[in-house]
């Protein structure tokens, strides 16, 4: 009922399990608040596009959405971006 907490919790979760995924892995420069684990997830070109995609859904402000053909679903964005960080 709450779609700008459930936003921010997407954002969290993926940002916590992106920083396990880069630990796991030795890398260094993965830190930061959700915002910066979500830029680097856009941007980091061995992602899959569906993944990055769904990075920079949860980037964009709920502002700009109205203004954009895109979807409004941060759970299911979050969850893309999850299965592949624990693949």
């Amino acid at each position: 009922g709450n779609d700008g907490l459930a936003r921010v919790c997407a954002r969290r979760a993926v940002a916590l399990a992106a920083q396990h995924w880069a630990e796991k892995r030795n890398l260094a420069t993965w830190k930061g608040d959700a915002m910066h684990h979500l830029r680097q997830i856009q941007e980091e070109t061995t992602f899959p596009l569906p993944v990055r995609a769904a990075a920079q859904r949860l980037l964009t402000k709920v502002t700009e959405q109205t203004q954009l053909p895109m979807t409004t679903d941060p759970i299911t964005d979050a969850r893309i971006i999850l299965d592949h960080l624990n693949t």
